[in-house]
This record gives structure tokens, C-alpha cells and sequence, in this order.
């Protein structure tokens, strides 16, 4: 899953990047609002952070372009900043929480967790889709009770649907999402995931949507 994080700390320029990674997020930086709404990989993003150093101000504004131009996914303001004022109308604004540093890393993701659940409909750290059961803590996934032996990319690819359940989602969209960033497109890499995939978790539980893509059908036989 990848996350936009618009603005920096010049402080502690890769703070965030290491932590998010650590959780499982990739995170895309951006300089400003409209290069992160530009990005083609922005409407896939599980979440945005608008992260600043201690003299940054203009959250509510930072908040309200990216929301009037459509960024609908979670969004929290991570800064040194800690202006009542500033907090109010940046939440007004749009902002789903509002961080001030300096906070301990665990808080940092369990807040992140706590506003993609909230964005998602899921509850706690597990997503439960049919007979699927995705731990987002532990990276683990069941089905049927019984655990699923994936590589990290199989586990991504499966993460990926179990957040959207019953959506279509096209080979651009899941290779922005597998692949988020700049990595150029090679052959049939999606292709030969969803195969590979299909193996472990049956054939007919991914429906292939001709001309469209993929579409988990969780409820599906094997």
C-alpha cells in the first residue's frame, strides 16, 4: 500500500519514509499539492499525510485544494507546528487527524492504521472479507481458517483486492498500487502475480473482467 506525504521536514528530512516502510507503506513525496494530485499513482493511495517542520503554517489550505480537487482517502497533518488555531481550521478544512511532533513512531502508524480502517469500514488491525482474514499488523492472511503461504508481493497483490472488495480494478490501477512510484511497466508482471496467486487461493476467486481487469470474487469456490 503507498501513502502521498506532501511538503518535508528539513530537520528530519526521511523520518516519515522509514517508519511508514517499516509498517508496510511505501510513501510518495511530493513539494506540493498540485504534483501530488498530478501523479497518476495519487488516486490509488490508501491515505495522504501533509507533513512540515516547526515554522510551516497553511495546513487548512494545503487540506482544502487537495480535497476540492477530489483526494477523497484519509489525511492527516504530521507537524512542529502546534497552533490551536491552525489545528481547528485545518480539521474543519477536511483533515482527519492532526499529529504534533515530537511523537513516537507507534503512535505515528497506529494513527495511520486507526484513519485507514475508518476510511475502509474495517474495524481493529483485521480486515475480513468472506472467507478471508487479512491481519494489517502481522501481514498475514487466512482463508478458511487456514494460512496463506504468499511472498510479499502475493500478500500485497491479495492485500490490495481485500480493501476493494467486488471492485474492478484495471492493470494500470493494480500496478500503480504493486508498483507505486516511477517503476516502468515490464511485460506481463501483473499477470503472472494474479496466476500465481490463483494457485493458492483458487482459480474462480479472481475474475478476470475482459478488457477491464481483475475483480475479487471472495465468496466464489475455488
Amino acid at each position: 500500500m503507498h501513502m502521498i506525504v506532501v511538503g518535508s521536514d528539513a530537520e528530519n528530512p526521511t523520518w516519515l519514509e522509514g517508519h511508514l516502510a517499516q509498517a508496510g507503506f511505501t510513501a510518495l513525496r511530493f513539494a506540493s499539492p498540485q504534483d501530488a494530485l498530478a501523479h497518476p499513482a495519487t488516486p490509488q493511495a490508501v491515505a495522504g499525510v501533509i507533513e512540515s517542520g516547526r515554522s510551516a503554517f497553511g495546513h487548512d489550505a494545503i487540506v482544502a485544494r487537495l480535497r476540492d480537487r477530489g483526494f477523497g482517502q484519509p489525511l492527516m497533518v504530521l507537524t512542529a507546528h502546534s497552533d490551536w488555531r491552525e489545528r481547528v481550521r485545518t480539521l474543519d478544512a477536511g483533515a482527519d487527524d492532526y499529529l504534533l511532533k515530537p511523537l513516537r513512531s507507534e503512535e505515528l502508524i497506529a494513527r495511520v492504521r486507526a484513519v485507514i480502517r475508518r476510511g475502509t469500514g474495517t474495524r481493529g488491525t483485521r480486515i475480513e472479507t468472506g472467507p478471508f482474514v487479512c491481519d494489517l499488523s502481522a501481514r498475514r492472511i487466512w482463508l478458511d481458517d487456514v494460512p496463506l503461504d504468499l511472498t510479499r508481493n502475493e500478500f500485497r497483490l491479495l492485500r490490495i483486492f481485500l480493501l476493494r472488495p467486488e471492485r474492478t480494478l484495471s492493470h494500470g490501477e493494480l500496478h500503480s498500487l504493486l508498483y507505486p512510484g516511477d517503476t516502468p511497466r515490464t511485460g506481463n508482471a501483473i499477470e503472472v502475480h494474479i496466476a500465481r496467486l490463483r494457485r493458492k487461493i483458487g482459480d474462480r476467486r479472481i475474475a478476470t473482467v475482459r478488457g477491464v481487469g481483475y475483480r475479487l470474487n471472495a465468496s466464489a469456490d475455488a
